[in-house]
């Protein structure tokens, strides 16, 4: 089951409860969205993801800029 805890004092929220490597309902999404607008910032710890699965899961919230810079070593092709 999702759950979304905020951070003691600080800005952002963690999420659990959720495989983000798999399709999320639109349920899960959308409490997911509605935590990024409120919190500003959430994070999902524990999770595998292959970077095919996190560009899935990425895309629906919206466009993914290209990484540049000192990260750009880090992402995968494409």
């Amino acid at each position: 089951m999702l759950s979304i805890a905020p951070f003691d004092g600080h800005l952002g929220a963690t999420v659990t409860g959720v495989d983000t490597s798999k399709p999320l309902s639109d349920g899960d999404f959308g409490q997911i969205l509605a935590a990024i607008g409120r919190y500003g910032l959430v994070r999902f710890p524990d999770q595998k993801l292959t970077p095919e699965q996190q560009r899935a899961f990425s895309v629906r919230y919206g466009t993914v800029p290209p990484i540049r810079g000192r990260l750009a070593k880090f992402v995968a092709p494409g």
